[in-house]
């Protein structure tokens, strides 16, 4: 009920716009503005940053913003931008390079379900999904029609089995976009991409709209303002805390922009809006992290919230000296105040989270944090600086059980090459869910693989060899246009999508974890004992494998260890078993726990009808 008068005042305002106002092709405002903002005598930032927290966590608005406001004035005056050996300078070595697309395979194997194909046309490409609480899944696309760019939103209400048209937006002749999202926010959908005219004039922009058979703007604006010029924008990134604060929530916005005139560089952007109304950036832009020279710059940026209280920007660098003197690395800032200041203060040196002086690359990154308690992971892209550059790519996860105030990092997957990762934690806070790609050359194979982290020990992970995700893995999937996953909370599972490129063109896939078939086999390439449920509202599938013939036991046990199910107890030889029984199991958590002569395995079970 909170959120119908703001939306019906926003649906009245907007009827008198035409769709270019809306898409952010016509300039109508200019929502960045400068408030002239006078600090209070004696203002203490640290008691104000309590008294934040304070005013947020009991629901006052007025107070919260007020304070936020006056810490990010007293932020801005206090920060010193000194200049670091590793940001700043000039490169004599090429500027950006971006990946390149290849096309090689064309044989077929089964992997993990049946995919779906989202839009039949090809050429959509750089899908992105999010799900509603009630099941319903969106997709947002692009796509070049040959004389226009359009962005495409599809929407499903079967869990992916079939997709319709929700909105499909054509661009006026000479605009593109680039970096287009979509992200569910009390189940509001919140668009957001980088807008282009001309080549030469940037824009970023925002959509708020409410879910349907058709598409129903709310709001509409950009962090930015109006069309820029002698600026670039890279890689926009949007997400909310309103997992943890539900109505009231604070959304926040992160992009790169790189001037070209004068001398070269880059700036790691932040923006934060005020529950849905993305007309008004009420702070920001600021920048948070800079370099300064040719050819050093920031590939992206990204940002997420998690308890507790706590921001993290995170973005990979290419240095000053690459390659003889620094190494490219993941530079870092947090706030603990919803983006009013940030640590450290200083754009030009942030925390560096991993090495920048040990010959290994590190130039892709995603983040995700509980919004339960302190626990963070960074997923992050490695090679070796030297002449297997590019020839060997592994993942490595960077984890924190202390909201990042220590970092500690495992190899996460590896050999091959393993690359792309996104992550991505579900409202409730039931597991980290990361999609990636894996080429195996000796295949050749190029798969989509899901990994699940446990929420409680951001250390701990499922193979990803349980969950390989595209059908035909010899197909050439896309390399400029990573996977990405989300969670749907009606079926308690990962839902997935991916952008192809076989025979040179896009096209844009999506599957679900309860398509998988049983008649399909686990690939379980270290032949150890494995256990996988796929939980759906009315049954409950369960697949797992044994490496030797074995007595197995198979159980659904309370919290308290009380067995509540009884599944399996027999005597099976060596293989893949599958087991598909009704869900009557009430509301809760659960643990699926198999037993045979030489092994347990046991895996939580979260059950949400």
């Amino acid at each position: 009920m909170y959120k119908l008068i703001p939306m019906i005042l926003f649906a009245v305002f907007l009827l008198g716009f035409t769709e270019k106002e809306i898409t952010g092709e016509v300039v109508i405002q200019n929502p960045v503005k400068k408030e002239n903002i006078k600090l209070p005598q004696n203002f203490n930032p640290e008691s104000a940053e309590r008294e934040l927290i304070n005013a947020r966590e009991s629901g006052n608005k007025e107070l919260a913003g007020e304070l936020s406001k006056y810490i990010h004035e007293w932020w801005k005056m206090n920060r010193k931008e000194n200049y670091s050996p590793i940001t700043c300078g000039d490169n004599p070595e090429p500027g950006k390079n971006l990946k390149e697309e290849n096309s090689n395979f064309n044989q077929n194997i089964l992997r993990w379900g049946n995919d779906v194909r989202i839009d039949p046309r090809n050429g959509v490409n750089d899908v992105k999904i999010t799900s509603l609480s009630t099941g319903e899944l969106y997709t947002i696309s692009k796509f070049f029609d040959g004389t226009n760019y359009r962005v495409i939103v599809h929407r499903s209400t079967d869990n992916g089995e079939t997709w319709n048209i929700y909105w499909d937006n054509t661009f006026s002749t000479g605009y593109s976009i680039t970096s287009p999202g979509i992200l569910a926010v009390n189940d509001t959908l919140v668009l957001w991409y980088i807008l282009i005219q001309n080549d030469t004039l940037y824009r970023t922009w925002f959509i708020t709209a409410l879910p349907g058979n058709s598409f129903n703007p709310i709001s509409f604006g950009s962090p930015t303002g109006g069309f820029n010029d002698n600026v670039q924008y890279w890689n926009l990134d949007f997400k909310t805390d309103a997992p943890h604060y539900g109505l009231y929530e604070y959304n926040y916005a992160t992009w790169v922009e790189y001037y070209y005139v004068g001398t070269d560089s880059t700036s790691v952007m932040f923006a934060r809006s005020n529950e849905l109304n993305v007309s008004n950036w009420e702070l920001g832009p600021v920048k948070v992290m800079k370099t300064s020279g040719d050819n050093i710059y920031y590939y992206h940026s990204k940002i997420s919230f998690g308890d507790p209280h706590r921001l993290w920007i995170i973005g990979p660098l290419h240095p000053y000296g690459y390659p003889n003197i620094y190494d490219e690395t993941i530079g870092g800032v947090y706030s603990d105040d919803y983006g009013s200041s940030w640590t450290p203060s200083n754009p030009f040196n942030p925390l560096w989270i991993t090495p920048f002086n040990d010959h290994y690359d590190d130039f892709e990154c995603d983040l995700a944090a509980s919004y339960i308690d302190s626990n963070w992971v960074i997923l992050v892209t490695r090679t070796d600086t030297g002449i297997l550059h590019f020839q060997d790519l592994n993942l490595y996860n960077y984890y924190s059980k202390n909201g990042g105030n220590t970092w500690n990092f495992q190899g996460w997957v590896m050999p091959d090459l393993n690359f792309s990762p996104d992550v991505y934690v579900d409202n409730s806070s039931t597991a980290f869910y990361a999609v990636f790609r894996k080429n195996i050359p000796s295949g050749p194979y190029e798969e989509v693989r899901l990994k699940i982290g446990n929420i409680n020990d951001p250390s701990s992970w499922t193979g990803s060899y349980l969950n390989i995700i595209n059908d035909d893995s010899t197909d050439n999937l896309s390399d400029d246009f990573g996977s990405y996953v989300s969670y749907n909370p009606s079926t308690n599972e990962p839902v997935v999508v991916w952008t192809s490129f076989e025979g040179f063109t896009y096209s844009i896939w999506f599957d679900a974890q309860t398509r998988v078939k049983i008649s399909e086999k686990i690939i379980n390439e270290e032949n150890e004992t494995t256990l996988i449920p796929s939980i759906g509202k009315n049954n409950l599938k369960i697949f797992f494998y044994i490496p030797s013939p074995s007595n197995v036991k198979l159980n659904i046990y309370s919290p308290d260890g009380r067995i509540v199910k009884n599944i399996l107890n027999s005597k099976l030889n060596k293989g893949n078993y599958t087991y598909n029984i009704r869900n009557t199991l009430k509301n809760g958590k659960y643990f699926l726990k198999l037993e045979t002569e030489n092994t347990k395995v046991s895996i939580p079970l979260i059950i949400v009808k």
